[in-house]
């Protein structure tokens, strides 16, 4: 991230947009609102700074989205990122389908964090659309598929954990595979001509994806009385984006768009 504004060719800034359990935004957490306000998302020191706070009506949180600016189908991304220590947080970097292909579509969850000082989540689910049951298919994702390869852990007993200095989440993506990378060591991936796994296969040779950084309080899974004053003034509750790097490989079958 560089200068000391986010770049409006690149990020379009979410403003007002209820998420968490609910239409209505109810969270969950204290019976609040969860909201994505534009003044939740900072530049500072060439990073983006989403910050998480509340107030006495909702949860206040920051998102921005590559939207119409940029997708890209296959390649490298990587993700230079501090996660909060909160667990009313939710926060990650995440990837769409910004296009149908009729059938099925990608999820990419990079680096999905529930305010964790040692563990964050992987996850690349598959999404099934109409007419996808003709073909027997339902939503599956990695939690299911590896259950214990998808997070990745870090040591802490050095005091160096993932809300005390940047770690780096990356996804590779060809037309015969997909792995996540955390601080550059693949740990969970699938061959995508696996028997078996022709609903990935379809997800993710035809379809590309969008960006999406966000954080999102007041959605976490910790208990609730940890959503206290006390315990967020104690806290390290902003999402701090160093680098977000996409890099297109030489391959003749990844590609990026750029705004369409």
């Amino acid at each position: 991230m560089d200068g000391d504004v986010i770049d409006g060719t690149k990020w379009d800034v979410i403003t007002e947009e209820h998420y968490g359990k609910g239409s209505d935004g109810l969270s969950g957490q204290n019976g609040k609102q969860a909201l994505r306000v534009p003044e939740a998302n900072e530049i500072r020191d060439g990073c983006l700074y989403q910050l998480q706070y509340y107030d006495d009506k909702a949860y206040y949180g920051g998102t921005i989205r590559s939207n119409n600016h940029m997708k890209f189908l296959g390649g490298y991304l990587e993700h230079s990122v501090i996660t909060p220590d909160n667990p009313a947080s939710w926060n990650t970097c995440w990837m769409s389908s910004v296009e149908d292909n009729g059938i099925i579509s990608p999820e990419i969850d990079l680096n999905e964090n529930f305010g964790s000082p040692n563990v964050t989540d992987a996850n690349a689910h598959v999404w099934p659309k109409e007419g996808a049951t003709e073909y027997g298919w339902v939503h599956r994702s990695f939690d299911q598929i590896h259950p214990n390869q998808s997070k990745y852990k870090v040591q802490t007993g050095d005091g160096h954990n993932l809300n005390t200095g940047f770690h780096t989440f990356g996804f590779l993506w060809t037309e015969d595979y997909i792995a996540f990378t955390g601080d550059g060591k693949i740990y969970c991936d699938l061959d995508l001509n696996e028997a078996g796994y022709e609903d990935y296969k379809k997800a993710f040779t035809t379809v590309a994806v969008k960006v999406i950084i966000a954080a999102s309080p007041g959605v976490g899974s910790g208990p609730k009385d940890k959503s206290s004053p006390e315990h967020w003034e104690r806290s390290k509750s902003d999402y701090v984006t160093d680098y977000l790097h996409i890099y297109q490989l030489d391959d003749g079958w990844s590609r990026m768009e750029f705004d369409y």
